[in-house]
């Protein structure tokens, strides 16, 4: 049935990144930031067509090394701007590959380079939870474990009070008896086509999720971030060679 559905995977990746340059080659691990879930998207059982879409021409010719010309989608600069949402970059994309391939998809997944560590199993998953379930959209979440919003506070005239309206904090909740919540990791987000198209919107009313561990969940904002992938990288390493055959 999914192998019937014509999907869509679109990487989003301008050159004017503010916090690092040119941060979607940035190099990881020795490789280029892009590479990484470009690699895993080629690997999607289902994906029926994969683009990059960027304005730059250096991060393009990143993406015709790891896979090839026809990969490749170039952005324009009016939608490359600091201030562009995704939905128009979106739209561009599916617009010029449905007239290129003439052919009409029925799903959009968008892929963020800035998340390198999810794998092609979460892409895959994502696709067959919306189609299983036949929901709006999809997005990879993960659980939080050291944020949770009731043990956060707010300053409101110079006075520390609970972030959550009405917390009674005269006794302390340990971590594991906190109610479980869960944050985007700004990876995967899996939507209807009409969504995006008709709605103008990323993803519908009926979302939902697919959670990921949080050492895959690394999302890459600034210069630390990198750090905190490449040792994320590394533990990932060691554990997968520590597991018994």
């Amino acid at each position: 049935m999914i192998k019937e559905v014509k999907i869509l995977g679109i990487i989003p990746a301008r050159g004017g990144s503010k916090s690092v340059p040119r941060k979607n080659i940035k190099k990881l691990a020795g490789k280029p930031l892009l590479y990484y879930v470009l690699t895993a998207a080629k690997k999607s059982r289902f994906l029926t067509d994969l683009i990059v879409s960027s304005d730059d021409e250096k991060i393009l010719l990143v993406a015709k090394k790891s896979a090839g010309r026809k990969i490749v989608l170039k952005r324009p600069k009016e939608l490359a701007k600091d201030d562009t949402p995704d939905v128009p970059v979106l739209q561009h994309a599916i617009e010029t590959m449905e007239t290129k391939r003439k052919i009409h998809y029925d799903l959009v997944v968008m892929l963020h380079a800035t998340t390198p560590l999810l794998r092609t199993e979460d892409i895959d998953g994502c696709v067959e939870k919306l189609i299983k379930t036949g929901a709006d959209s999809v997005v990879s979440v993960y659980k939080v474990t050291d944020a949770n919003p009731i043990k956060m506070k707010k300053i409101v005239g110079g006075k520390l009070l609970p972030y959550v309206d009405g917390f009674n904090e005269d006794t302390t909740i340990r971590r594991q008896d906190l109610p479980p919540v869960y944050r985007r990791n700004a990876g995967i987000y899996v939507s209807k086509r009409k969504i995006i198209m008709e709605d103008g919107k990323v993803w519908g009313k009926d979302v939902r999720p697919f959670l990921m561990p949080e050492e895959r969940s690394v999302d890459i904002n600034g210069l630390l971030d990198f750090y905190f992938a490449e040792a994320a990288i590394k533990f990932l390493k060691k554990e997968k060679n520590e597991k018994p055959n």
